[in-house]
């Protein structure tokens, strides 16, 4: 499936401008105004505890966006020239929503990362690591271009969409060239758009979704205040999906290991989840951004909506 090239946030379709604008006004929302469908701050959370179900996620005093704590989440662990430890391939996980968001709503998911500099986004094995990949029992490599990374996961199939960031072979940092990369499964939509994550500090990141069937439903992503990437009239369920059921990072990788796993350069950190919805009982979230778009703004904390 070949990236969409021709991203240009200047081009969004001015009837969809319209269209955000109207759902703000007859949902009667003003800033700040709105009941998130979740809000999760670590600093709520046990120091130590496992984080939901989602594999090597552990709250931690190690940094914090708000509060003392953040979770901190491990990438499978492997070392260079060696086979993956247990054969993971999977890290963090899905929780269920506390309610489905179902098709025709519109549902945003925020959260606060950190990335520091010395964290490898490296996937291990590209096309010239065949021979130690196939000593390991993995065929047909072609290494791994991005990150799965934010997911939104529907209730009745498993045509997932995802917001993916940037990586590279075994290295730290990200390549020059790093995009944000949003992905609907169910409509075999790949959009991009340029974007290279700070590193040692926090940053807002989100992906903003149109649940639809049919070719009416729409995809962004935001670093910040920026809108980074966009795709309008677009299918982004399957037909058979209903709606969303479960929200999450990672959680499945595709045959191969995606970090070099070298020790010290495989955890990054999260904090201030939100997700919203403007599902009846919920609202439009309370961020506009510079194209006149709703969305989760940055400022927007767990402890103050």
């Amino acid at each position: 499936m070949a990236n969409d090239q021709s991203h240009d946030t200047r081009t969004t379709l001015s009837e969809d401008r319209v269209a955000a604008a109207v759902s703000l006004s007859v949902a009667g929302v003003s800033v700040g105004a709105f009941t998130p469908l979740v809000s999760i701050a670590a600093s709520t959370l046990t120091n130590g505890s496992d984080f939901s179900t989602w594999k090597q996620s552990v709250v931690t005093d190690v940094q914090s966006k708000s509060g003392t704590q953040s979770v901190a989440i491990t990438t499978n662990q492997t070392e260079v020239g060696s086979c993956p430890v247990g054969g993971s391939k999977v890290y963090a996980g899905y929780t269920g929503l506390p309610e489905s968001v179902p098709v025709g709503s519109t549902i945003w998911y925020r959260v606060f990362c950190y990335f520091p500099s010395s964290y490898s986004f490296g996937y291990l094995w590209s096309t010239s690591d065949d021979a130690e990949a196939n000593a390991c029992g993995y065929t047909n490599n072609d290494g791994n271009g991005s990150l799965k990374f934010l997911v939104l996961d529907p209730e009745s199939s498993n045509a997932r969409l995802y917001l993916n960031i940037s990586s590279t072979r075994r290295a730290t940092g990200q390549p020059e060239n790093a995009e944000l990369t949003l992905i609907s499964e169910a409509g075999g939509v790949v959009t991009t758009g340029a974007y290279k994550l700070p590193l040692d500090g926090w940053v807002s990141i989100q992906i903003g979704v149109k649940l639809a069937s049919d070719s009416t439903g729409w995809m962004r992503a935001w670093a910040g205040e920026q809108l980074i990437a966009e795709r309008l009239n677009m299918q982004t369920l399957s037909t058979s999906a209903t709606g969303l059921a479960n929200f999450g990072i990672g959680n499945i990788f595709n045959g191969f290991p995606f970090t070099d796993g070298m020790a010290g350069r495989d955890t990054f950190y999260i904090d201030e989840i939100v997700l919203a919805t403007d599902k009846e009982g919920f609202g439009t979230p309370n961020g506009i951004d510079a194209s006149g778009n709703a969305y989760i703004a940055p400022s927007t904390l767990a402890a103050g909506i």
